[in-house]
């Protein structure tokens, strides 16, 4: 059902000039929604799955809001030190990637122990 909708998609949009070729993306992702969706329904018919939909998308979604809020904040700041390119886009990435890691450990999103068992010396 997926892919008969990329294809269709593929054909009415790519031969329209107001998209082009974004139709090919378009297509891709609409695509795979619909694979996406009708995968967790079969998963929830046959394995009696129960998920927890604010853990699986709320929180990430909610950590990747402050992400991009604290790249923003970050790089505006770092531009007016009137530093390089290089150095702001680094500052910026290391800043966003500890923001996000922080909400998500805040939100218990990451158990407590993640880390202690990721860097276990052994």
């Amino acid at each position: 059902i997926g892919m008969i909708v990329q294809v269709l998609l593929l054909y009415f949009l790519v031969g329209d000039p107001r998209f082009g070729i974004s139709g090919i993306f378009i297509s891709f992702y609409c695509s795979i929604l619909i694979i996406m969706v009708l995968d967790v329904f079969t998963l929830k018919k046959l394995v009696k799955l129960n998920l927890n939909y604010l853990d699986i998308l709320g929180k990430p979604i909610f950590a990747s809001v402050f992400m991009i809020l604290f790249i923003y904040l970050t790089n505006y700041d770092v531009e007016n030190l009137q530093n390089t390119n290089a150095l702001a886009f680094a500052s910026s990435l290391l800043v966003g990637t500890l923001s996000y890691i922080f909400i998500l450990v805040l939100t218990k999103a990451i158990p407590k122990n993640f880390f202690g068992r990721i860097f276990k010396m052994k």
